[in-house]
């Protein structure tokens, strides 16, 4: 047996950690999917009651939505419509 050199020795340390890397992303991957099947229909009904007040004839104003995401989560969906006046 060869006996193993610092260089190998680091090849094999940073395939292990690159190996940890990937199924640390995998399981994160896995997380945000999870996350996402939950979070996401709330964010498009969010988005589709604001169309629906802003896409009518005689609407003058604006429509936002704010998403607080805290650690790449979202915290809070804020939903604000401000119509002008007309005078």
């Amino acid at each position: 047996m060869r006996p193993r050199t610092a260089v190998a020795s680091r090849m094999s340390w940073r395939r292990a950690a690159s190996g940890v890397e990937q199924r640390a992303h995998s399981v994160k991957a896995t997380q945000i999917q999870s996350y996402s099947a939950t979070c996401l229909p709330r964010v498009q009904a969010a988005v589709e009651e604001v169309l629906a007040e802003i896409l009518r004839r005689g609407f003058y104003g604006k429509g936002e939505i704010e998403l607080s995401v805290q650690d790449g989560v979202i915290q809070q969906i804020r939903r604000r419509v401000e119509q002008f006046v007309q005078q």
